[in-house]
Formats: structure tokens, sequence, C-alpha cells
């Protein structure tokens, strides 16, 4: 297969013959582009999973940023501060309920699909449900305690955690199926319940909610959010059963032990990068007022947006590298090339009139008094800008068994987070509350990117080499 990425963005110059390029006429670039649309080869796989993925993350992120507004407009500052510190415990919670095993079972499905292994697909499956049930609800009793202490020092608080907590078990499970969709190379499908249903669905609750009573409080946002939740379950739930394998197997292969120790190390490091992205909530929340956490999560929140990119790039792509480093093939280190520059251009992209114009276009959209929010912005869009170009180093360990090694640049990354957000924020407030979180992406970003080249030999950033031949390793990492 060529150059898939340098094909799409220059579709009129194509090798005719070897070392012969010259332009294609209309006809062919018509035939070449239904090509990459109806084609079964891994060029047009991926075309249509990052094009796919693109579409449903851009929709989603605008509905991300509705209801961003929605929720600022219609809490204040300080009721939108303690939905954030929240939703934050919910997050935290959710992670250890999950066991990183969603992105395990993309890994395990993609790999028994490309050998068709039906017990391994079916079998994974089943276990991931049956663990995550076991663990979702630990991590909910667990909450309850949380709430019940919290409570001493604000009521609203711990009621919003509460309405919450349903959402912990709705979304693994909702999140398992998603893993599954990915790995059975549905990626568009597999993130519409979860990033596209999700924010849509919640927008129209919360427009009920706003409209039906004249003020609303932290937990009504809160249980609009878990209704969402199940509606991200039911969706998933019909995909996946529409697309599994119709051959069944009558058994299923159970290798729970081996299952659990792979996707355990994938759960710390996701549950370690989700506290690095709620931890300067959490710092702030408990060092400052809760309209102070209101103003800076305004600020993640368009972060986040402008990240989308790097999102749906690792979702669409990661399927592909766990089925080319299975298969040993070559043009694993041209996927990474391609996807980081592509990455890192959108990033750049997205960024440069927000970094334009922070403080009009906060007060503009969310009201004046989020104009505040402005030099947190800045901070977390700069060093945005420089970890988009390290490309998709987490995406790639974890797809080829090497997550020991992202775990231990996350809990680098989340060392750094702490140190630097409890030092700056008593004095700098959410500007250094961001400014920890882009020390600690930077971090990151620089040993997972060092650890892909040391383990596998391949480049992730915008300057590794496209057309560098690799040998990847078929073994995984157990040290």
């Amino acid at each position: 297969m060529g150059d898939v990425w340098l094909r799409l963005v220059r579709p009129g110059c194509y090798p005719r013959a070897r070392g012969q390029k010259t332009p294609l006429s209309i006809r062919e670039q018509i035939i070449r582009g239904r090509h990459y649309v109806t084609g079964t080869g891994l060029g047009p796989l991926l075309v249509r999973a990052v094009a796919g993925s693109g579409a449903v993350q851009l929709l989603a992120m605008v509905g991300t940023f509705i209801v961003g507004i929605q929720l600022a407009r219609g809490l204040g500052p300080a009721a939108y501060g303690r939905y954030g510190i929240a939703l934050a415990i919910l997050t935290l919670m959710m992670v250890p309920g999950g066991l990183g095993i969603p992105k395990f079972v993309t890994r395990e499905v993609a790999a028994a699909l490309a050998l068709e292994d039906w017990p391994r697909l079916f079998g994974v499956i089943k276990w991931a449900d049956r663990t995550c049930l076991l663990a979702s609800v630990l991590m909910s009793v667990i909450t309850v305690g949380i709430a019940a202490v919290l409570a001493r020092h604000s009521s609203h608080l711990s009621v919003a955690i509460l309405v919450g907590i349903p959402s912990i078990l709705l979304l693994t499970l909702a999140n398992v199926r998603a893993g599954a969709l990915q790995g059975m190379h549905q990626v568009v499908r597999g993130q519409i319940p979860t990033f596209l249903l999700r924010p849509f669905v919640f927008s129209f609750s919360l427009f009920l909610l706003f409209h039906l009573q004249e003020q609303s409080h932290s937990w009504d946002a809160m249980a609009a959010y878990s209704v969402t939740a199940v509606v991200s379950l039911v969706a998933g739930e019909l995909w996946m059963r529409r697309y599994l394998p119709a051959a069944r197997p009558t058994t299923v292969a159970d290798d729970r032990r081996q299952w659990l120790r792979s996707s355990i190390p994938m759960g710390l490091t996701d549950g370690l990068q989700v506290l690095q992205g709620q931890l300067s909530i959490l710092i702030l929340g408990a060092l400052a007022a809760p309209t102070q956490v209101g103003l800076f999560r305004i600020a993640l929140s368009i972060y986040v947006a402008a990240s989308v990119p790097a999102t749906f790039l690792a979702i669409a792509v990661g399927p592909t590298i766990a089925r080319l480093h299975s298969q040993r093939d070559e043009r694993l280190q041209k996927v990474l090339s391609r996807s980081a520059q592509v990455q890192f251009a959108t990033v750049l992209l997205i960024c440069l009139p927000l970094l334009a114009f922070p403080a009009a276009m906060l007060s503009f959209v969310f009201g004046r008094v989020y104009g505040a929010s402005a030099g947190a912005l800045v901070v977390l869009l700069i060093g945005l800008l420089i970890n988009a170009g390290f490309g998709l180093n987490s995406q790639l360990l974890n797809m080829t068994g090497h997550e020991k090694r992202l775990t231990e640049a996350t809990v680098a990354g989340l060392a750094t987070n702490i140190v630097v957000t409890a030092a700056l924020v008593p004095s700098m407030g959410g500007v250094g509350a961001a400014v920890g979180t882009s020390a600690s992406m930077l971090v990151w970003n620089v040993i997972a990117s060092y650890q892909a080249w040391r383990r596998l030999g391949i480049g992730t950033s915008v300057f590794a080499s496209a057309g560098r031949r690799t040998e990847p390793s078929a073994t995984t990492d157990r040290g």
C-alpha cells in the first residue's frame, strides 16, 4: 500500500509506474477517490476510519461546546464549579471500575479478528462484561462513602455525587461495547454512542431542565448526565450485537488471569491520565472557592475540545496499529508518521484563532464573568500544541503490549502535575493549574516517545521519517 496521507493531501500527483509521477486525469482521480471510499485495503480502511472519526468528533465537539455553554450560563460559576468537582470524582471512580478493559478489548478483538479466532473474541467480551460489573459495583459503594464524608462540608456537592453514581457502571459497560466495535473495525460506529449521542442527549436534557424550573442546582445537571449514560449503553449494545461474527463458537476462551494482568497496567495508565486531567480541578476545589473551579473548568473544556483531533486519530488508528504489529508489517512507521503530522496540523488550525482572541471569545460565548479564564486558556493551548507534535506514542505502546512502559511515563507526568499545580495554584489560581497540566503532559509525552523508540524502534513525532523500514517486535512487555 502506498503513501496514504500524501495521496490524500495531493490526489493529483500519484505514481503511474515505479519511479514515474504524472498528474492524473479527472476521471482517474474520481476512480482513485472511489477506491478510498469503497476499497478493502489498508489505505481505504484508514481513510474511512479517520474521516468518519473526524466527522463524529467534530459533531461531538460541537455538542460538548453547547453543553458547556448551557451549564455555565444555567448554573453560574459556583454551582458549575460544584458540578465540575462532582464530575471529576465520578470520572476517577470509573477508571478502577473499568480496569483498562475497554482499551484492552479493542486490542484483543482486533487481533482475534485478524486471526479469525472466534473463541478468543467472544471470550474476551464476556470476561470484560463480568469483570467490569463487579469492579463498578465496588467503586459505586466506595463513592457513596466519599459522598457521605463530603456531606459535612457541602451538602450540594454530596447530593450531586450520589445522583451521578449510576453513571459509573453504565458508562463503563458502554465503553466496553465501544472498544469491541472499534476492534471489529467499526471505528465510527464505536464512537457514536459515547462521543456523539451523549453530548446531544445531555444538551436536550439540560434545555428541558433550565426551561422547566427557574433555578437549577448541580445535582439537577448530574441527573441529566446519568440519563445520557443509559442512552450510550443501549446504543452500544445494539450495535455490538449487530457486528459480532455470525459464527458463534460453542465454547469460548477463558484466559482471565493473563487478560487481567494485561488490562490492569492499561487501567492504571488510564487512571493516572484521568487523574492528570482532573487533578487541577480537585486541587483548585481544595484550595480555592467553587467559583474559581468554575472559571478554570471553562478553559479546560475548550482545551479538551481543541484536542479532539488527537482523540479521534488515536481511536481511528488504534486497531490498525494492533493489526500491523501482530502481522509484523513495516508500514506501521508510515502510519504513525503521517498520523502525527495530521494531528499537529489540525490542532494548530484550531488553536490559532483561540490564542488570538481568548478573553473576547470567552466573554462573548459564556458570559462576561468567564473572561477571567483567558490566561489559563492560553497556557493550556500552548501546551496542547507542543504535545500534539509527539504523535500517537501512547496508542502505539498500548496496542503493542508495552502498556507498562506507558504507565511509567504517566506516573512521571502525574508527579509533575502534583508538584507544579500544588506549588502554583495558591499564588496563580487557574493559570497555575494550567501550567501544571501542560507540564505534566510534556513530561509524559517525552518519556512515552522515548520508550516507543527504545522498545520498538519506531518514531511517533512529526519529525519521524515515514519512509523508515522497521521490524516491530511481536513480543509483549512483561517487565
